[in-house]
């Protein structure tokens, strides 16, 4: 598992709050855990999130005052990544 971190702030620089949606692209196994791509919510509270997630393909959608932003990405072996560069928005 690979701990995802990262601030998440409006323009002015503050802490927003919403939520960090994670899943797998697909349904897919890593030789002893069968992953499914069923939604996990995630906590943005004061601009702080914090996600355990399994290595490799992902959706992650970021959702504050409007609809969910969707981002395809792949999440590294190794960690803790941050938000922003997995996504690559800095």
């Amino acid at each position: 598992m690979t701990v995802v971190t990262g601030p998440v702030v409006d323009t002015s620089g503050e802490g927003i709050n919403g939520v960090l949606w994670a899943r797998t692209g697909t349904w897919r196994g890593d030789g002893s855990i069968l992953y499914s791509p069923q939604a996990v919510p995630y906590p943005i509270e004061a601009g702080q999130v914090s996600a355990d997630l399994a290595p490799g393909p992902a959706r992650l959608a970021i959702q504050t005052d409007g609809p969910p932003h969707t981002f395809h990405v792949t999440i590294p072996d190794e960690g803790p990544v941050a938000l922003a560069s997995l996504i690559g928005v800095s």
